[in-house]
């Protein structure tokens, strides 16, 4: 690795703005010059005080750097004389690692190195413009990139981050069919130690799996074999989804579909069913299983929430 990444500081916007300054002209020499060195540097000043902000040193020397701010990557660049040696490569991946959002940014249709480095990266363009609200009235780029859902079996280390979205999707998912008080009184800690308690292996296809975006867990999913006799009786194999929840601030993400995902391809060949228990008034988890295969089996249960009774319907699915 080419030196060493360090968060930046206000000390350091001299060197950010000489930086900049040469990698543009290096780069893009077909840019107007619009600004002054002090003007740049004011603006350095500002833009690493307000973003997250990451710099490469080599030999106490900066060689490149990255400032990100509400979703998006609005600099990154290298020194002209360390280019092509994958110093934007780190930078890009410790911004990435960093979020655990889309990431956005804009580039000059003329860059055209820039623009094959972002896609060669997972960036993809999403919007072309003709330059009229840059500064520059250079033709530019909008690009995204959509975090990927990372899945893995939970540990004793996610307890904390699973009690959180457990008490978080619960609160969303259920206000107004279960009482505000109980979803009020929900205890993030008194859940982590339920986590650490129950954080136990199993057989393939069995435990909770934790759905990651960057360093963040954002959902999970609990599997293992089904506990309704009527099914456990059964010649065929059942597997029960015991829990599935998604931090709410990710749903639509594709955060359940990716848990989904991982849960059946650790099914082995002999499971031959599949069921789960969904409150019969929380609709969207309905439509999700129903997206899935699975339909209501005809059987309900009465269960305790708080001070409401409320009904469950079970789900399954064949094959």
């Amino acid at each position: 690795m080419p030196g060493s990444i360090r968060s930046l500081a206000r000390s350091d916007a001299a060197e950010v703005a000489a930086v900049s300054a040469a990698s543009r002209r290096a780069a893009m020499p077909w840019l107007p010059v619009l600004h002054t060195p002090e003007e740049d540097l004011r603006f350095f000043e500002s833009e690493v005080e307000s973003s997250t902000g990451w710099g490469l040193f080599e030999e106490g020397r900066l060689i490149g750097f990255a400032l990100a701010r509400d979703g998006w990557l609005n600099h990154l660049y290298v020194a002209p004389d360390r280019r092509g040696g994958g110093v934007g490569s780190l930078l890009l991946a410790r911004v990435l690692e960093d979020t655990s959002t889309e990431v956005g940014l804009w580039a000059f249709a003329r860059n055209q190195a820039a623009l094959a480095f972002y896609a060669k990266r997972g960036f993809a363009v999403v919007e072309r413009t003709d330059g009229s609200a840059n500064e520059e009235r250079e033709p530019d780029v909008r690009m995204r990139h959509a975090p990927v859902v990372g899945i893995r079996m939970a540990g004793a280390a996610d307890a904390e981050a699973l009690a959180a979205v457990h008490v978080r999707s619960w609160r969303a998912a259920y206000a107004g069919l279960v009482d505000e008080a109980h979803l009020a009184g929900l205890d993030v800690d008194d859940r982590a130690r339920q986590w650490r308690d129950g954080l136990v292996g199993g057989g393939p296809g069995e435990g909770t799996y934790v759905a990651t975006l960057g360093s963040a867990v954002v959902g999970f999913a609990s599997v293992g074999p089904v506990r309704d006799e009527d099914l456990a009786r059964q010649q065929e194999r059942w597997a029960e989804v015991y829990a599935l929840y998604v931090d709410p601030d990710r749903w639509g993400a594709g955060v359940g579909t990716a848990l989904w995902g991982a849960v059946a391809a650790g099914w082995d060949q002999g499971i031959a069913a599949v069921a789960l228990w969904v409150l019969r008034d929380n609709v969207r988890a309905r439509e999700f299983y129903a997206a899935r295969g699975l339909a209501p089996d005809g059987a309900e249960r009465r269960i305790s929430i708080g001070s409401r009774e409320l009904t469950e319907l079970r789900m399954v699915s064949w094959g």
